[in-house]
């Protein structure tokens, strides 16, 4: 860590590690919300988000494309005439 420009960007492990020491040392007590990440970074975290999560992620690059919906033009003529057949059937009663 003694070539990190950004001391607040730890590697993996980075954190728990210096969180370890400070604890070993006396200097940091992790207390709800304070935890080391907060105490690095040196600002509040915010309730209701998640870390480590970039803006390039979205709901379809996660669950994928919606499948693709049937078109009405689609569906064949006999089909239609025999569904358009049904309905006036019903309506005669």
């Amino acid at each position: 860590q003694k070539l990190n420009d950004a001391p607040y960007l730890l590697s993996r492990g980075g954190y728990e590690l210096k969180m370890k020491r400070l604890m070993k040392a006396g200097s940091f007590i992790p207390h709800g919300r304070d935890d080391i990440l907060t105490t690095t970074i040196g600002k509040p975290e915010h309730p209701g988000r998640v870390h480590c999560i970039g803006g390039s992620w979205s709901l379809r690059d996660y669950f994928g494309a919606p499948p693709p919906r049937i078109n009405v033009d689609s569906c064949s003529q006999e089909a239609l005439q025999k569904t358009e057949m049904q309905f006036q059937e019903k309506l005669k009663f």
